[in-house]
């Protein structure tokens, strides 16, 4: 805690930072509405609460921005399969496998605990384009040997 002046007013700053280990996006969301709370009550006595975020909102930012690249690649895949292999079968066989790889790496990610934070889900966007290196690997040796076997 400490004071400061802010245009020309007194004020108190106070510093929440969390624990290592916890969601910083969480406690911000949870901070964000426990302040809207009180501005209200604190206005009418002259008082003014003011939330000062910090990386978080970043955090959340390149959250998003990596999401949406992973989610555009993912249908960019799908396009190109699309316009090599316009038969519904084999774009039925890429989505399941998209699917099976998300779903067993998101199993993995749980049972192993792994924080989700800017590296690992850019870890995982990495690991997921290599996956579908493979899967349009096997996707070609099925088409050209018309078979299972490698």
């Amino acid at each position: 805690q400490k004071y400061l002046r802010v245009n020309k007013e007194e004020g108190i700053q106070l510093a929440i930072t969390s624990k290592k280990g916890n969601n910083e996006i969480l406690l911000l969301n949870f901070l964000k509405k426990e302040v809207s709370k009180f501005k209200d009550a604190l206005s009418q006595n002259d008082i003014k609460l003011q939330l000062l975020v910090g990386q978080e909102e970043k955090m959340r930012k390149e959250f998003g921005k990596i999401l949406l690249r992973i989610i555009i690649a993912i249908f960019l895949v799908l396009g190109v399969i699309f316009i090599v292999y316009p038969e519904v079968y084999y774009i039925s066989i890429l989505v399941k496998s998209i699917l099976a790889t998300l779903l067993l790496s998101s199993i993995v990610y749980y049972y192993l605990e792994v924080e989700f934070h800017i590296y690992s889900l850019a870890g995982f966007s990495i690991s997921v384009g290599i996956a579908l290196d493979n899967i349009i690997v096997m996707l070609n040796h099925h088409t050209k040997k018309n078979n299972r076997n490698i």
